[in-house]
């Protein structure tokens, strides 16, 4: 039976509205549970046919009406054969990649273009008795446009794009402040953490868990004093952790960022003491003070010398915000930030930390407006 569907009015149709009533033409020709599919559909271009495809497919089978094989077994037989469901093929290797997929009825179709527009072919046929059961025409037909093609809208109805938040930005790179130089961030979907660590040298002394309370000197059950060094270099070091979870603002999707965060820092103070006999104590000055012959120092014998002590038993625990602006080129991001540290109690220091960046940034573009024939739509893209 032969079915003929002419497209004869001048005024033009869009391609979904085309390929919606070919999908259902087709599906009201057959007898309800025909397994059907589509073999073939050449277009002006491999964007155009992709597309043709999945409106054809999905109003097929939207209908209700018939079985259709899916299009991933389809793609598979064309691959054995070097083929493209993009490609045209002669009607007798439709007829034999029917038979293959054990399809009852093939749909093939083409979309040609013409000065006026395009014109949509779509035909279905009987796999057993090569007989065409349906061949739909139609005329004046306007594909969609693509995005990159699409004029821009009026001012007054564009999103703004410092609004914009519909880029989602994925991150990991090197984090480095003077206070904690080595560290790193890591973000997805636009939130990120940021850690940094201090590891200090200790300068191959040995850590005393013992706190000292006094400035000058204490005197213990061991009868040694502990005496903190004067007029010498790195006596002084800090443990720190810092840890931030922050979001980035998009301004420029996939150009500039401004990273807003919160986090706290873990900082533990230490100081080099120098562990001193009772006997090697020379003399005292008018005020009271311990003078130490430096060369009495020298030989002080084991377990004695020099030790780092905890200035206070635990460690000191800061909250901490920080806010920067953080540029794009490609798929580099470059990040500048200050942290500033909440000091608690009776520890007071530095609370501005400056803090840097470098790695590597990904965006992916969640705009739902973005349709396949969109660059951008879909995966991952790097800026």
């Amino acid at each position: 039976m032969l079915f003929t569907c002419i497209n004869g009015f001048s005024q033009p149709v869009t391609l979904d509205e085309a390929l919606e009533q070919a999908g259902r033409t087709i599906a009201n020709s057959l007898e309800a549970g025909t397994l059907v599919a589509l073999v073939s559909f050449p277009a002006a271009s491999d964007e155009l046919a992709h597309y043709s495809v999945d409106s054809l497919l999905s109003s097929m089978v939207n209908s209700g009406h018939l079985r259709v094989i899916s299009q991933h077994r389809v793609n598979q037989i064309f691959s054995e054969f070097g083929l493209s469901l993009a490609s045209p093929i002669s009607d007798t290797a439709a007829l034999m990649i029917g038979s293959l997929l054990g399809a009852q009825v093939i749909v093939t179709g083409s979309l040609t273009r013409f000065s006026d527009g395009y014109r949509l072919a779509v035909q279905s046929v009987d796999t057993s008795t090569s007989i065409i059961r349906t061949f739909s025409i139609m005329q004046h037909v306007t594909p969609p446009i693509p995005i990159s093609q699409r004029p821009l809208a009026p001012a007054g109805e564009r999103e703004p794009m410092y609004l914009s938040q519909n880029f989602s930005l994925s991150m990991l790179g090197y984090t480095f402040s003077p206070d904690t130089p080595v560290g790193f961030t890591a973000g997805f979907a636009n939130f990120y953490t940021s850690w940094g660590f201090n590891f200090p040298s200790w300068l191959g002394h040995d850590r005393n868990q013992k706190y000292i309370t006094a400035s000058a000197k204490e005197q213990d059950a061991n009868k040694y004093l502990t005496l903190r060094p004067t007029g010498s270099k790195n006596t002084q070091e800090r443990q720190i952790v810092d840890g931030f979870l922050g979001y980035n603002i998009n301004i420029i999707p996939g150009f500039l960022h401004i990273p807003v965060g919160l986090g706290i820092r873990i900082a533990r103070d230490w100081n080099l003491f120098n562990n001193v006999l009772w006997e090697h104590v020379t003399s005292e000055d008018e005020h009271g003070n311990i003078i130490i012959d430096e060369k009495d120092l020298e030989e002080v014998p084991p377990p004695y010398g020099q030790e780092w002590y905890a200035r206070i038993p635990g460690w000191y625990v800061h909250p901490a915000v920080e806010l920067g602006v953080m540029a794009q080129w490609r798929f580099l991001y470059l990040s500048t930030t200050y942290a500033v540290v909440i000091p608690t109690g009776k520890d007071h220091y530095k609370t501005v930390d400056h803090r840097f960046s470098i790695g590597v940034g990904l965006n992916r573009d969640m705009s739902n407006r973005n349709s396949s024939s969109s660059p951008r739509g879909g995966g991952f893209t790097l800026y």
